[in-house]
């Protein structure tokens, strides 16, 4: 498996995606929390589905602690292999314009 940059923003310029928020029920407050993942929000106008490299996260800190960790990185390749199969193919690209 191909290495990934290490960080919230570094990945998300790789897949040319972002920090994408939603709204959920809190199960034991019954109030609304915004949850924050990488991805990218579908776009039904020019005809993009949208994606989500990550789980959700009850903050912005803890998603972008997620991306620095060993797991996290290793669990947004996998799902990047899922979505982007030669996804690293475009990581050589990527490194050189860093």
């Amino acid at each position: 498996m191909t290495a990934l940059p290490r960080g919230a923003q570094a990945i998300c310029d790789l897949f040319e995606c972002e920090i994408i928020t939603q709204l959920e029920v809190c199960p034991i407050t019954l109030g609304v929390v915004r949850v924050y993942a990488l991805g990218m929000h579908p776009d039904p106008i020019i005809g993009e589905a949208g994606f989500v490299l990550t789980d959700y996260f009850k903050s912005e800190a803890g998603l972008h602690a997620y991306c620095l960790t060993d797991e996290g990185l290793a669990t947004i390749a996998k799902v990047a292999d899922e979505i982007f199969p030669d996804w690293d193919a475009q990581l050589d690209t990527f490194s050189q314009l860093a």
